[in-house]
């Protein structure tokens, strides 16, 4: 367990917590150290959360950026003061986002009591309030979890051209023998 206290805190998370998640936070604390601030950044990502913010990290921060794409557990940041951002405004402008959070341009997060919370969050499914916001992670979530189909998919449609190699050229090729056929068949269903 560190006693460390650090300057900036930061969490990022992406939909697929790939290539955003982490790309965030080396934007993040490169920027940071090049501003001359202590820094630790927790990535959420595919592997789970990781480099994790304790209570005592967080609660003597100067600085909390939430540089998430997705939903993440909020309660550890009540009566926090948060820069709530999205990972691609931290790649493109670190230096910005950073000097916001240290100025305090953030939001309070604001504990309610969990019936509260439930109402609140129920009321929020029935508004407009960040509909488009909403709607796209919704999308990238969906598309994170159908994009091993469509890469599978290829990867068999490859193999029966592999296969099939000595009709290249020709109108059938990828599916000029019963195994190249199954093979193509099986990638265009994935």
């Amino acid at each position: 367990m560190s006693n460390k206290t650090y300057d900036v805190v930061a969490v990022t998370a992406c939909p697929t917590g790939i290539a955003h998640t982490f790309m965030a936070a080396q934007a993040i604390e490169d920027s940071a150290k090049a501003l001359g601030y202590t820094v630790k950044v927790e990535t959420q990502g595919t592997e789970g959360s990781q480099n994790a913010l304790t209570e005592e990290e967080i609660k003597n921060a100067k600085a909390i950026i939430l540089a998430v794409d997705r939903n993440i557990e909020m309660d550890r940041f009540n009566g926090m003061n948060v820069l709530s951002t999205s990972t691609s405004k931290v790649i493109k402008n670190a230096d910005l986002e950073i000097n916001n959070a240290i100025q305090n341009k953030g939001t309070k997060i604001i504990k309610s009591s969990s019936e509260g919370s439930k109402k609140d969050q129920s009321e929020g499914q029935l508004t407009f309030d960040n509909f488009g916001g909403r709607i796209w992670k919704s999308i990238m979530t969906g598309v994170s979890f159908m994009l091993p189909f469509v890469v599978f998919g290829g990867i068999l449609i490859a193999i029966s051209f592999l296969i099939d190699i000595n009709n290249a050229g020709s109108g059938n090729f990828g599916s000029g023998n019963d195994v190249a056929l199954w093979f193509n068949t099986a990638g265009g269903m994935a």
